[in-house]
């Protein structure tokens, strides 16, 4: 058995992740249209039955738009904290009892082959998480979505043979732009998204012998580019040994990551 993970797209235009232990499969958010998941799964010759789950970190359209669509397709149990369930009800109905589960922070939980475990995040949400997950081997965790670091969070995700973190703007490129100043300030606020430089110090901190790769999500299309993310990253990074790092793709899927 391994694990494996990828995006199938990363940005506001809508998320969607795929991890999979052995022939146990889940979906983090799906923040896409149907015709787009299945594609996206098609294209990396991933099959849809083999996922179990769907998984849910907040409730913003570009994150849980295509929940309810997907869940009903696949014949699968949501999970999701009470906050976010009462955040994206109304977008997700109608789902049957059955296969709404609640996530609860700090409560570890299974599905199939894989150990799940949530964290708070810190985002204008109802009750945000990120997830670390593991095959009892490797683990990878997926902090994106969140204004600051939480030592909850932090704690989830230390030592992961992978990571996916937030880099979602660059601090020049947000302050030259068009955006209206209560929106440049609601992005780099406590309840906003990291930075390029925020994602490189918090990977600096994270990274341990067991860190093998970090991707780097969520890019904002206005305000940065994946080459002064990468920039960024790898400078921190320059001492780090046997460290890939990648950008996820905003429209479509990034190859699968692998540990065996």
């Amino acid at each position: 058995m391994s694990l494996s993970y990828c995006t199938l797209a990363s940005g506001s235009s809508g998320n969607a992740s795929l991890i999979r232990a052995g022939e146990d499969a889940v979906l983090l958010d799906c923040g896409l249209t149907g015709k787009k998941l299945w594609a996206a799964m098609e294209e990396l010759t991933l099959d849809p039955s083999h996922i179990r789950a769907i998984l849910v970190t907040h409730e913003h359209s570009d994150h849980c738009k295509g929940v309810g669509v997907a869940a009903r397709k696949l014949g699968v149990p949501v999970y999701a904290t009470k906050g976010t369930w009462k955040g994206m009800l109304r977008r997700v109905e109608p789902l049957q009892r059955e296969q709404m589960k609640r996530v609860i922070p700090g409560d570890p939980f299974a599905v199939g082959r894989l150990s799940i475990d949530a964290f708070p995040l810190s985002h204008d949400a109802w009750e945000p998480c990120g997830y670390r997950f593991s095959d009892g081997v490797h683990s990878v965790g997926f902090l994106t979505d969140t204004g600051v670091v939480l030592p909850e969070a932090l704690e989830r995700i230390r030592q992961c043979t992978g990571l996916v973190l937030e880099s979602n703007y660059d601090p020049e490129m947000l302050q030259r732009g068009s955006y209206p100043a209560f929106l440049k300030a609601r992005i780099e606020g406590v309840l906003g998204h990291m930075s390029n430089q925020d994602c490189a110090c918090l990977m600096e901190e994270l990274a341990g012998e067991k860190t093998r790769h970090v991707l780097l999500a969520h890019l904002s299309q206005d305000n940065n580019h994946p080459e002064l993310a990468l920039r960024e990253m790898k400078a921190r990074m320059s001492g780090a040994v046997g460290l890939e790092i990648s950008v996820a793709p905003r429209y479509r899927s990034h190859p699968l990551i692998c540990f065996d």
